[in-house]
């Protein structure tokens, strides 16, 4: 019981929920297409647990839902409108190093940075959709202790390696989503 105490010392276990904005980055196979996007205004959350603190890094893993996609109009000469919607849950697991500075008054503004998973919930696979992405998460923000509480906003940009949807000969060749996410997070340290 004291190793465990002992050891989890300076972890601090959070709940983030907040929104997501995504936008559909869609390429297109043939034709001249012109095409405009429309912002998707969805959700995330997030659970996760901040470990090896130290007074300038620490590590974080979180796991939680986040909602990506958009819209887009798509117009041709040669063609008649065409409007495409994705609007895709995920479920997504990432780890990032994080880089703070303390600051007077408890406040402690940070950057983070780290490897993530996303895998697919909607059963979309069959429509040429990939189970699941990868990527980097790239983000930062402000966290302010209160006794043994963490009170934060931060906000985080998804860069994807990988394609929303699997290669086709259909009117676009590849889709890919721009993602953010401003998050509220609150957390207990142990």
């Amino acid at each position: 019981m004291l190793l465990f105490s002992y050891s989890s010392f300076s972890q601090i276990i959070k709940f983030q929920p907040g929104i997501s904005l995504s936008n559909a980055d869609f390429k297109y196979n043939s034709g001249n297409w012109q095409y405009s996007n429309k912002t998707l205004i969805g959700y995330s959350m997030f659970i996760g647990i901040d470990y090896f603190n130290d007074k300038y890094y620490n590590l974080s893993t979180n796991v939680g839902v986040v909602k990506k996609g958009g819209a887009v109009t798509a117009t041709s000469p040669d063609e008649p409108i065409r409007q495409f919607n994705l609007n895709l849950d995920y479920l997504s697991l990432n780890t990032t190093f994080e880089v703070k500075y303390p600051l007077k008054y408890r406040i402690t503004p940070f950057l983070s940075y780290g490897p993530r998973l996303d895998y697919l919930l909607n059963d979309n696979s069959l429509n040429g959709y990939n189970q699941f992405n990868y990527g980097i998460l790239m983000g930062g923000g402000l966290k302010y202790d209160v006794n043994n509480f963490q009170i934060a906003i931060r906000s985080d940009y998804y860069l994807n390696f990988a394609t929303i949807n699997k290669p086709r000969t259909y009117i676009f060749s590849k889709i890919n989503d721009k993602t953010t996410t401003i998050c509220f997070a609150i957390g207990y340290k142990l």
